[in-house]
């Protein structure tokens, strides 16, 4: 008790000063407030893409990540287990994003080609085959969770796997030229 009391009295006296500053009060606060614009400038500056490198090192995966996600999708409701928030909407990781406008990027000569994905989805992982030739995408949509399968000629196709009873929580791994994926009851061969 005695640290919190202590901490809210260092407080107190660290504010006394720049109340005093400001012409003796603090002002109230009303309502929302904007940052000036030099400070939303630097908010809204565009990030560095997300990479996700072909083991062959011959392709980039590319994608712009989601920095600053909806305050009504914050406040969605949630399930705590086990000291984890689950969405129960997608049943996925309450909060977490991805990235958007995915595209792949040919590292020598720096041709991009740009996937073909819903404009609501955000990759959230990216697996690619040990040759390098293909790829699977976890991608998160707005309703459920997706497995998308590509290719480096630029192919993508959404995958019929997992079955909708797999739960959601999957990840995949790539052997060789195939692409499995893990479910929670069970492995499924994708391609």
């Amino acid at each position: 008790m005695f640290p919190v009391l202590t901490t809210l009295i260092a407080a107190a006296l660290m504010i006394a000063p720049i109340a005093e500053a400001a012409g003796g009060a603090l002002q109230p606060t009303t309502g929302w407030q904007t940052p000036p614009e030099e400070v939303m400038e630097v908010l809204h500056a565009p990030q560095l893409p997300r990479v996700w490198t072909a083991p062959t090192g011959e392709y980039l995966l590319l994608a712009d990540p989601v920095t600053y996600p909806p305050l009504a999708e914050l406040a969605a409701p949630m399930h705590v287990l086990a000291g984890m928030r689950v969405d129960p909407l997608v049943n996925n990781i309450h909060g977490r994003h991805g990235a958007t406008s995915p595209r792949l990027v040919k590292v020598e000569g720096g041709a991009e080609t740009p996937l073909p994905l819903p404009k609501d989805a955000e990759v959230h992982r990216v697996s690619w085959t040990a040759d390098g030739q293909r790829f699977a995408l976890t991608v998160r949509h707005a309703d459920h969770m997706g497995l998308w399968v590509g290719s480096i000629e630029g192919d993508l196709s959404k995958s019929e796997s997992p079955p909708a009873e797999a739960g959601g929580f999957y990840c995949t791994v790539s052997t060789g030229s195939r692409l499995n994926l893990f479910t929670d009851r069970e492995i499924v061969a994708i391609g």
